[in-house]
């Protein structure tokens, strides 16, 4: 989702892929960052001494917010058929070598079912890439990685 909705996806790749670096996608099965509206807003002390002032800033304009149903700081896809189509569409991308799954156990079983086995990893068909574009293109979601700044000037993520 942040690949097409954030702006970095395709670049990330590109640069990787001209440096012969592997790329492990990261939260491949998240369907974006939660909201101060959809999960539980983490407390931004006033002072912070072991992070920078503008990592703060950051964390006050971009909050950190928690899942009220899973462990996790984004708001993972919990349809399993879903999860399993975004996971194979990260593991379809040249370049990527690797997907870390969501962090929550309840939602791992189903990718390692989908790829145990498997000498190779199956291919995602254009059709369920062009549902899974119609899926997400309704929601109001915010990429995880993104390239929205309040000043203009720092890429956040």
């Amino acid at each position: 989702v942040s690949y097409h909705y954030g702006g970095v996806g395709q670049g990330v790749l590109d640069a990787a892929i001209a440096h012969g670096v592997g790329v492990i996608a990261l939260k491949s099965g998240a369907r974006g960052r939660l909201t101060t509206q959809s999960g539980d807003a983490v407390h931004v002390p006033q002072t912070f001494h072991h992070i920078p002032e503008w990592k703060r800033q950051e964390m006050i304009h971009y909050p950190v917010v928690t899942s009220p149903k899973y462990y996790t700081w984004y708001e993972p896809e919990d349809d399993p058929v879903e999860l399993n189509k975004l996971v194979l569409w990260a593991l379809n991308q040249k370049g990527v070598t690797a997907v870390l799954p969501p962090g929550t156990m309840d939602l791992l079983d189903g990718i390692s079912d989908m790829v145990r086995g498997k000498g190779e990893v199956p291919v995602l068909s254009e059709q369920d890439v062009e549902g899974m574009m119609r899926r997400y293109e309704g929601m109001d979601i915010v990429p995880i990685f993104h390239n929205r700044s309040i000043s203009g000037t720092k890429v956040s993520t």
